[in-house]
């Protein structure tokens, strides 16, 4: 966690020229899931209450539907990135112990 939201954040934040450096709340004092995942990265829920939530709500959707859509699209860009982090870890994988590889 250390490498993704201090180290890499803050480069990008170099990088842009972003002033405000709050990539993480204190996310260890939780006391509930949702707390939890609100805590420890705030840059993803405001950019998709911004861009996908509040747009939904002004087109009139319930909010119960627009929470779903942007938790739905949330889940799928997370499952995105994570599939494609293991199919390139996978892809560099190579050792002589396990069968796969020789």
């Amino acid at each position: 966690m250390y490498v993704a939201f201090d180290c890499v954040c803050n480069i990008f934040a170099e990088l842009t020229l972003f002033a405000d450096r709050k990539f993480y709340d204190d996310y260890w004092n939780s006391c509930t899931i949702d707390e939890f995942f609100k805590r420890c990265n705030i840059l993803v829920p405001a950019f998709l209450q911004k861009y996908v939530y509040v747009p939904l709500l002004q087109k009139r959707l319930p909010k119960v539907v627009a929470k779903y859509i942007t938790l739905l699209l949330s889940s799928l860009l997370l499952e995105m990135v994570m599939v494609k982090l293991i199919v390139h870890t996978a892809d560099r994988h190579s050792c002589s112990t396990c069968r796969d590889c020789t």
